[in-house]
């Protein structure tokens, strides 16, 4: 079992310093952590090529994309039309805030075949490792032209936060430091 996950560009990041992709690294690493063998890209320095290669190589069932509300979703559909045009039996996740606070809008889009509402890391590991979509909490999903939403999930406990952490190691760290 293995699992794509993607942090898009954004229009003004070749202008301010990045920060790491932390939305998508704490869900690597509570994958990570349960045995899934997790590749990240982060648009501001990989390729497209690069994801393409990755999914080739790896042929995920499932691909997470973590998608703020602005400029940033107009890459975000353009990654995912290009995924789709290529691997058209991959299933593409948004998480993020902009999913989570419009599900319904983000799954009328023909690229998109999932939303995880809220925190990630539970849902996704749930939906990459085959639990039934009806019982995953926090997923929004079609069916046809039919968008259905599943209860929310309850949010991470304080002990599980503590056990999450920032897997450096599949990461190249030096991309998000600057010297003045």
């Amino acid at each position: 079992m293995n699992s794509v996950l993607i942090y898009p560009q954004l229009e003004f990041a070749k202008v301010q310093i990045p920060t790491p992709p932390y939305s998508i690294l704490f869900i690597a690493d509570y994958l990570l952590k349960r045995n899934v063998d997790v590749k990240i890209f982060d648009l501001r320095f990989d390729s497209l090529s690069q994801v393409f290669d990755a999914i080739s190589n790896n042929e995920p069932e499932f691909i997470g994309i973590s998608v703020m509300t602005g400029p940033q979703i107009y890459y975000a559909l353009k990654i995912c039309e290009s995924i789709k045009k290529e691997f058209n039996k991959i299933k593409i996740i948004w998480g993020g805030i902009h999913s989570t606070i419009l599900p319904t809008q983000t799954l009328q889009n023909e690229f998109i075949d999932f939303v995880i509402r809220g925190e990630g890391e539970k849902a996704y590991h749930e939906l990459v490792s085959g639990k039934s979509i009806s019982q995953i909490k926090g997923l929004s999903l079609k069916k046809g032209k039919k968008i259905f939403h599943n209860p929310n999930a309850n949010i991470l406990t304080s002990s599980e936060i503590n056990k999450l952490s920032i897997p450096w190691t599949i990461i190249n760290p030096k991309r998000y430091i600057r010297n003045g």
